[in-house]
């Protein structure tokens, strides 16, 4: 039998390979990766936890998986994280047929879901940072992409995601120092100041999120899904992972007050930023920056109903930024910018693109009817009822985003002197239709029915019966 772990990890990786050898056929090269991506999201909701118990007609075993005294496993706790991950990556594969140009990013997606994998059924905490900075790699290599004379969003990212590593680590081994040296509980105080301070790096909390605008304004589309999106959703499993292992570390005062203190002032940040913002980019990143703001809030009430909340605004982000990303592909190629005034009377001719970009952006300020809704209205909720003025302050911040989107759609919208002529037909212009409509009907459906968003952030966040 084939230990599961090795199938999850193993599999993408070496149909990655694979991939590569036919990135330049794109169809082919989405198709394949996708469907490894669904693959690994069925394999995860179904390898037994158990150790002896089997899947496939016997052909993956589930338990524990021993290498070089290291111990891999697909626990309960592993398993809805990676299976949400896995989706959001074969959506973006999907997507990237027609929205992102070929190359890397096909086989390097898919890599990254393999890393993301060995990153949630590693069990020691130490190769877990490690991996965690090979996956800060292959999304910086995303990011990147073929702009090869746009670097400052991509090494942006990797400087500052770096940083944190390295205070993990220390508390890694401060950690295990004192396992050895059980009467030497002084070493734990730092260390859980440590994991705060390099958790709150890697969710990109202010100062650390200088790396964002000039991503998002550089990158192609879909890449930015995967380092504004995915790697958060990998962020707070590695952050729940800890908070089960070492019950010190939950029982703590010290993160829950970090994560307050510096939730509140990312979200103050990004509200006072969003309103002002005049590029594409920059919206997105500003209404973004709220966003995450009200995840360490989320964090820093201690709750299981915070965690939730916090993994429910993450998958809500997911789809907010895939539609999001599918309009402005759109615009972008149309315009050749990333500034809002250069666009302008653009949506006239490109309605359909226009109405994904505005409905996208709503989305990230949590806007009602829009799949980001219901999400925050949670966490307004919960926030309101534990520290009402954080609450005031993520709707002042969902209407300073909201009007940051809004005045790009009266950019795109205005009539005067600057609008563009009609754009020829480009060649299977169908498909792009299409896929804007299926993007649209999917966003709509999970405004009025967000349900599988809620259910799914609920059984991700487990029991977590760590919170004191």
């Amino acid at each position: 039998m084939i230990p599961a772990p090795l199938v999850l990890v193993g599999g993408p990786l070496v149909i990655a390979s694979v991939v590569y050898l036919v990135r330049r056929l794109s169809a082919i090269a989405a198709l394949l990766s996708a469907s490894t991506a669904l693959a690994v999201a069925w394999l995860a909701g179904s390898v037994p936890t158990s150790a002896g118990a089997s899947t496939l007609s016997g052909w993956v075993a589930g338990g524990p998986w021993v290498v070089l005294g290291r111990t891999l496993e697909v626990t309960s706790g592993v398993q809805a994280p990676l299976i949400a991950i896995s989706l959001v990556t074969a959506v973006l594969l999907l997507l990237a047929v027609r929205l992102q140009p070929g190359g890397i990013f096909f086989p390097g997606l898919l890599a990254w879901l393999g890393v993301a994998a060995a990153v949630l059924v590693t069990q020691t905490f130490t190769f877990r940072v490690l991996l965690v900075e090979v996956a800060v790699g292959l999304t910086t290599m995303l990011l990147q992409g073929t702009r090869f004379g746009s670097t400052r969003g991509a090494w942006r990212f990797f400087l500052f995601s770096t940083m944190a590593m390295p205070l993990l680590l220390v508390a890694s081994w401060q950690i295990d120092f004192q396992t050895a040296n059980p009467a030497q509980v002084e070493l734990l105080d730092p260390a859980v100041l440590l994991l705060t301070l390099g958790f709150t790096i890697y969710l990109s909390a202010a100062p650390f999120h200088l790396w964002m605008a000039p991503a998002a304004t550089e990158a192609e589309t879909v890449s930015q899904v995967v380092a504004l999106s995915l790697f958060p959703m990998l962020t707070l499993s590695v952050i729940v992972q800890a908070f089960e292992r070492y019950p010190w570390f939950a029982s703590s005062t010290t993160p829950y007050q970090w994560f307050t203190f510096v939730g509140i002032l990312t979200a103050a940040l990004g509200t006072v930023l969003a309103f002002h913002a005049r590029n594409f980019g920059r919206i997105s990143s500003y209404s973004l920056m709220v966003d995450t703001g009200a995840v360490l809030l989320l964090l820093g009430t201690a709750t299981q109903l915070g965690l939730i909340c916090a993994w429910a605004l993450l998958l809500s982000r997911a789809v907010s930024l895939v539609v999001w990303a599918a309009g402005l592909c759109v615009i972008r190629r149309r315009t050749q910018s990333d500034q809002v005034d250069t666009a302008t009377s653009v949506g006239w001719d490109l309605r359909l693109a226009t109405a994904v970009l505005v409905l996208g952006g709503l989305s990230l300020a949590g806007f009602p009817l829009t799949p980001g809704f219901a999400a925050r209205w949670m966490a307004l909720g919960l926030l309101a009822r534990a520290q009402p003025s954080t609450a005031l302050l993520l709707l002042l911040g969902t209407a300073s985003s909201a009007a940051g989107v809004l005045y790009a759609a009266r950019v795109l919208l205005a009539l005067g002197p600057h609008s563009a002529e009609p754009a020829p037909a480009e060649r299977w212009q169908w498909v792009n239709t299409v896929a804007l409509l299926l993007v649209i009907a999917g966003a709509v459906l999970l405004s009025l029915y967000p349900n599988p968003l809620l259910s799914a952030a609920a059984g991700t966040s487990g029991t977590a019966t760590y919170f004191p």
